[in-house]
């Protein structure tokens, strides 16, 4: 309720105009709250920032925070995933490392996940997969971390374990339904972190990349069966339904090929030439 945080009004009067004044509060704020209270109530003004789409705002807010206090698990951590977000791989890095150095055990392994995205993403696939490793250790039913793990193995050439872990990321998947973490938040123990994947995602990926996998390996059938499975929690991916395609006319099944091309154009495939091509001759025209 809005009458239980002394600082509430003042802190939606800085959302609605410029952070810089929140300035001139910091110590008044930090005198009254206490390092802790006062780390934890920057970090809601912050998340009532992305709420409204002040992104900028909530970046500012997060790093005058840790200006004050640099040991901060989880705004170091939000700050590292929104600067990810926005391609700022170097500084994101920065604020990771420091969110896994004074982290949370519990949460640690969301830390461990972000940086090898990070380093994923700057092509410094070895690093990614020892956090990936790690994240997986922390929490051997991370769904997410699997996911990860797999496609990193894939991109440095090793299909078993990449298969392995996105047949794992998919069992877990299966098992695990924790609401919260289908939520843009995490709350527990006084940690509140910003979550950007959710499990589902990471499944519907795993199971789309066994499609790619098998297909590659001409194991048709499997590739069907992942696919249309992909399909299930997502039913207007446009590459899955390409392909489901291109398998069912190389299977001779008209009737299915000519509705999956349809599907792929109609949900906006990058390959529509050829979709339209492959219709033309399953049509006879």
């Amino acid at each position: 309720p809005q009458g239980e945080d002394p600082f509430l009004e003042k802190g939606l009067e800085v959302i609605k105009n410029t952070v810089p004044k929140f300035e001139s509060s910091l110590r008044q704020e930090k005198s009254i709250a206490g390092k802790e209270n006062f780390s934890d109530y920057m970090n809601q003004l912050a998340l009532s920032c992305i709420e409204k789409g002040n992104i900028n705002g909530a970046i500012e807010i997060w790093k005058k925070a840790l200006a004050e206090d640099n040991n901060s698990f989880k705004i170091n951590y939000n700050l590292s995933l929104v600067l990810f977000d926005l391609g700022k791989l170097e500084e994101a890095e920065i604020f990771c490392r420091q969110a896994i150095k004074c982290g949370d055990p519990e949460y640690l392994s969301w830390a461990n996940n972000l940086l090898g995205n990070i380093l994923y993403k700057q092509e410094r696939y070895y690093e990614a997969l020892k956090e990936y490793r790690k994240a997986v250790e922390r929490d051997k039913n991370s769904t997410i971390a699997h996911y990860n793990l797999g496609s990193t193995y894939h991109m440095l050439g090793d299909e078993d374990n990449a298969e392995k872990h996105w047949r794992l990321a998919v069992q877990l998947g299966r098992i695990r339904r924790k609401g919260e973490e289908d939520k843009e938040k995490i709350k527990g123990k006084g940690v509140e972190i910003l979550v950007f994947v959710e499990e589902r995602t990471a499944v519907f990926f795993a199971r789309k990349s066994l499609g790619f996998l098998y297909e590659n390996k001409g194991f048709k059938e499997k590739a069907i069966k992942e696919f249309e499975s992909a399909l299930e929690l997502i039913p207007s991916d446009p590459e899955i339904h390409y392909e489901l395609g291109k398998i069912y006319m190389s299977l001779k099944n008209k009737e299915k090929a000519i509705y999956h091309f349809e599907c792929a154009i109609k949900n906006g495939t990058k390959n529509e030439k050829e979709a339209r091509v492959f219709l033309r001759e399953l049509r006879g025209r």
